[in-house]
């Protein structure tokens, strides 16, 4: 009853004027989190998939390494010995380079520690295997300490594997996470526009009797 009171005109620009709020806080509210949907995609795409390729090359060159370390200490070729040892310098510029870079592109404490003890394990890994390489080189035959030298690379090497994987399944982990996220985002942001579309659907009609039209109409008839 007191809305019939309201002349036509105050009640149709009342009905817009909410409807336009409505529609105004759903769109704002929509490009904040479109913006945060960014923010996240572009996370994914800058941070994580160059450090998921990061962590797979240093799993790649830390299975090289041990690969032609293994073919080093049972083949008796010298051609296949100097092609291995130069696999090994190789991929070891590689990897240091490899972490070199993650180190500059990161500042995650975890990932920090797991660089550090896979640093740590291929200079371990390297000078075990730089002395048999040294005896190698003075007796073509199988050093004599072929057997310390493998029992200690037995140890050192699983250790180097195993801080690459950590370190491929940290950043998969992480790249989950804003995934997770993204897809959230995505779907409040499709929430949201279907109920600004519903309101507008609802309210419309409801004050379609306040408009100058439906006026008209109503005298008309009468």
């Amino acid at each position: 009853m007191l809305l019939r009171r309201v002349s036509i005109g105050k009640r149709a620009a009342l009905g817009f004027g909410l409807m336009t709020l409505i529609l105004m806080f759903f769109g704002l509210f929509s490009l904040e989190q479109m913006s945060t949907l960014d923010r996240k995609a572009n996370s994914i795409i800058d941070v994580w998939l160059p450090a998921l390729n990061s962590a797979q090359r240093i799993g790649a060159y830390s299975s090289d390494i041990r690969l032609e370390a293994r073919r080093l200490r049972t083949v008796m070729n010298p051609v296949t010995r100097d092609k291995s040892k130069q696999i090994i310098q190789d991929s070891s510029a590689d990897f240091a380079q490899t972490v070199k870079e993650r180190r500059a592109a990161s500042s995650d404490s975890e990932e920090m520690t797991l660089l550090d003890s896979l640093e740590r394990d291929l200079a371990s890994f390297r000078s075990v295997l730089g002395t048999f390489i040294v005896a190698l080189e003075a007796s073509p035959r199988m050093p004599q300490q072929i057997d310390e030298v493998n029992a200690n690379l037995a140890q050192i090497g699983p250790l180097l594997t195993q801080n690459s994987k950590h370190l491929a399944t940290l950043n998969t982990q992480r790249a989950n996470v804003d995934a997770l996220e993204t897809r959230h985002l995505y779907g409040q942001v499709q929430s949201i526009i279907w109920i600004a579309l519903t309101v507008s659907v609802l309210v419309t009609p409801g004050w379609r009797t306040a408009s100058p039209a439906a006026f008209f109409c109503r005298t008309e008839r009468r």
